[in-house]
Parts: structure tokens; sequence; C-alpha cells
């Protein structure tokens, strides 16, 4: 019983590293995919020194080209003025004032930001933005999109480590959950959750303490940092799921062996 308890054990931790690292990987390629044609689209508009007309007529061609951020490319200028092919600013709105536009003004390549709910949309998105500039370097303002959540979740949304286990993304920044199997997690914070699993792992990502260890003696949890930016893989699966088959057996030989010991 034991060597094949540890032994199931064993290729339960492998399995967890396993399943992480695919997840890493995927993501990575995701965010590599969708930054790069982000990039592409803001440098078009660069290379060309687009006009407002121009440009705005380029802004609404980005529109539905890729998944991850279907309502297109916008941009926002130094002056606050924002071009974007459906929202429509109201008169408080200040372009200048926003996190990814504070971020991108600052970074020459396309960097993940803050999570937000977007009304116009009615779903949770993270701001992607990086800095815009004229065709002499000259700094114009900043490109940006928004990057829906429920395009992060489809990276984890089937990955099942057992019956209950899983993985989920969380902004280390933050703490906002960004992708996880059931949506409805999706924009939460991770530290508003008190004695559970989510509580654990939100207090190992505060000490950012990566790797596996075993939480309350009957979970294996998970952590690892996606390369390139400030996420966190948090996979998880129960100890006692993983020996579900092995205390199914003994059970069995128990009995047989009990009933043996009778005749």
């Amino acid at each position: 019983y034991n060597r094949v308890s540890d032994a199931l054990l064993d290729k339960s931790e492998k399995l967890l590293q396993e399943t992480t690292d695919k997840t890493l990987q995927e993501t990575s390629a995701w965010m590599n995919k969708t930054l790069t044609m982000l990039e592409m689209q803001r440098d078009t508009i660069e290379y060309e020194d687009m006009d407002v007309p121009t440009m705005m007529d380029y802004i609404r061609h980005t529109v539905d080209q890729n998944d991850a951020y279907p309502a297109g490319l916008y941009v926002a200028l130094t002056d606050g003025s924002l071009y974007h092919a459906s929202f429509v600013p109201g008169p408080d709105f200040n372009a200048l004032e926003k996190s990814w536009y504070q971020d991108g003004i600052q970074s020459d390549d396309f960097i993940l930001g803050d999570v937000y709910f977007d009304e116009d949309s009615q779903s949770y998105v993270v701001g992607a933005s990086g800095v815009l500039k004229t065709a002499a370097g000259e700094v114009k303002g900043v490109a940006a999109a928004d990057v829906y959540l429920t395009s992060i979740s489809d990276i984890v949304a089937d990955i099942r480590l057992e019956k209950t286990g899983g993985i989920f993304l969380v902004d280390t920044r933050t703490g906002t959950i960004l992708g996880h199997p059931d949506t409805e997690m999706n924009g939460r914070s991770i530290t508003e959750f008190t004695g559970d699993m989510y509580a654990y792992a939100a207090k190992k990502i505060q000490e950012n303490a990566t790797g596996l260890s075993l939480y309350n003696d009957d979970m294996y949890i998970e952590l690892k940092t996606v390369p390139n930016c400030d996420w966190m893989a948090v996979s998880y699966v129960s100890r006692d799921e993983v020996l579900a088959d092995l205390d199914t057996l003994t059970g069995i030989m128990t009995s047989v062996a009990a009933f043996a010991v009778l005749i």
C-alpha cells in the first residue's frame, strides 16, 4: 500500500508540474501572438504617418481581426483625444488618466496592464498598450486594445486534473483572477477569499513562493510565473482523488483477506 501510494503521489506531482508547464507555454504563445499583432498594427500607423481621418479608417479595419480583442485597436493622443471604432467617450472621459495610457506611454513594446470592467462590452478586459510615435520618432500618444479575459480562460478551460482539479491564472500585481475554467471567477480578486485554497494561493503569491506544496494535507498546489509578465499560473489537484483508486483497491483486498481468514 505504501509503495503504490508513493508511486501514485509521485506520478500526480509530475502530472501537476507538466500540466503547469504546458499551460505556461500555451499562455506565452497566445500572449506573444496577440501582442505581436497589436505591435504590427501600431507600427503600420507609425510607418505611414497617418493623419487622423486615415488613422480612423485603419482603426475600423482592425475590428474583428483577432478574437482576443474583437473591438480592435484604439488610439489616445497626447492631447487626451481618443479614437475608437465603436466607443464614444463622454465629456468627463480623460484618456490621460487611464492606467493603460500611463503604462503604454512608457513602453515601446506592447504590455498587458490592469484588469477592468468594460461597460461597452459588459465584460472584464485587460488593457494592452504601447507608445505611438510619428515617423520622425516623436511621441504621438498611445495605441491600445481591450483583451477579453474570456479569451485567456479558453487556455485553461479544458484542463482537468482528476475530477475537480484544474488551473487558473492570476495577476500578481493586483491579485485579479485572469483566466479560470469557471468564467464567473474572472475579474474577482483572489484576496477576497478566506480559509480556502484561493486564500492559500493568495498568500503564496504575496510571498512570491513558487513551486509545489501541500495545502491542508489534502490538496496539491503548484505555482509558477508566466514568462515576461506579472502573471502566475496556479494548478491544483486533490490528494484524495489521486489516491481514490488505491483506496478502492485496498478496501477490496481487505475484504477478501478478512473473508479468507474466516474461511
